[in-house]
């Protein structure tokens, strides 16, 4: 039961040929002829990206969300003793249709943002998450798994398979599996407003990155920059109606690239606002309102599970297993850090 799915290495060669194919249909697509719902013909079970499009989604994740409930469902209710096989090795095999279309979708998603894939991501994101909560809390699966821990002497596994009964253990237990019903309900109310507030900021901040790009009015104003990007700045600007101005985009992360070779320092300001600015400037897209949200709603999440904060419920999870032993280990990275940037 994956949360997350990796993006598949030849997804940038794929997409090239087939972005226009699955970004503006609108109509409902009929399960009998949903390229995402059977395994994929070609080599490494790559998905037939030619052949899919936005509208087969939306149906696709319903039936392997349900496939998905139905192998859960009869793991937890199997009549038999639990095994390791009947259990864990089940559990793995489960959700392989759901994985397939979540895959693709999430490539495709990242690589296009058409408001046919955003409308999908803002349908689907509270969906999963209340799928993902439900299999996850439900007290006859963990039931079985507690009963495996119970007998573990007895079942003579492996030291690989030993480790993946703990992992799972470990992550129904994070998830909440041992809450009272009552704060289980809180949780899942919690696990999908999360959801939510992480895609309305993912949305946002794609949205941010768009509108704040730079615009510069003079070839002057970017001296230091290749010829190569004054020609991509000067196509961003004719493609947005500016004829004769340039356009910077801006770059995902808070620092941007241009800044190192931007030999005038009034565009080099002006970049670097644009990018630290993005989201916190009022309007529509601005991200401080849900940031608060999301801290706050983590918090009271973490406090559920019996945890002091999110970065404490985080780090459990992790090598470093507390934040004391986090901030010691950057204390103790901060001298030599300076010595190393001084020389």
């Amino acid at each position: 039961m994956k949360i997350r799915y990796v993006l598949l290495a030849a997804i940038g060669i794929l997409l090239a040929q087939v972005s226009c194919a699955v970004t503006g249909a609108e109509e409902v697509e009929t399960t009998a002829s949903n390229v995402l719902l059977e395994p994929s013909i070609l080599p490494f079970n790559y998905p037939q990206f030619d052949k899919i499009r936005a509208r087969d989604f939306a149906p696709a994740y319903s039936i392997a969300m349900q496939k998905q409930r139905d192998e859960i469902n009869a793991i937890a209710n199997d009549p038999r003793p639990p095994t390791f096989d009947n259990v864990i090795v089940a559990l793995e095999r489960s959700g392989q249709m759901l994985t397939r279309v979540d895959t693709t979708f999430l490539n495709l998603s990242s690589a296009s943002s058409s408001p046919a894939f955003e409308a999908l991501e803002r349908e689907l994101a509270p969906q999963l998450a209340a799928h993902r909560s439900a299999m996850i809390l439900n007290a006859k699966l963990f039931q079985r798994i507690e009963m495996l821990n119970t007998r573990l002497p007895k079942l003579a596994l492996d030291a690989e398979s030993t480790r993946v009964l703990a992992n799972y253990t470990n992550k129904f237990v994070r998830a909440g599996a041992r809450l009272s019903s009552a704060d289980k309900e809180i949780l899942n109310r919690q696990d999908t407003e999360l959801a939510s507030l992480q895609g309305s900021l993912l949305r946002n901040a794609l949205e941010e990155n768009e509108r704040s790009a730079l615009v510069v009015n003079t070839r002057a104003e970017l001296a230091g920059m290749r010829d190569a990007d004054v020609a991509l700045a000067s196509r961003l600007a004719a493609t947005r109606g500016l004829p004769g101005k340039y356009v910077i985009a801006l770059q995902g992360a808070t620092d941007q690239r241009l800044l190192s070779v931007l030999s005038d320092r009034n565009t080099r300001t002006r970049l670097l606002e644009a990018s630290m600015n993005r989201g916190g400037h009022g309007g529509q897209f601005d991200n401080r309102n849900l940031l608060i949200r999301l801290a706050r709603v983590r918090a009271e999440r973490a406090e559920l599970l019996g945890y002091p904060s999110h970065a404490a419920y985080v780090l459990a999870g992790r090598d470093a297993q507390t934040p004391t032993a986090v901030n010691h280990l950057l204390l103790d990275l901060a001298k030599p850090a300076v010595e190393a940037a001084k020389k």
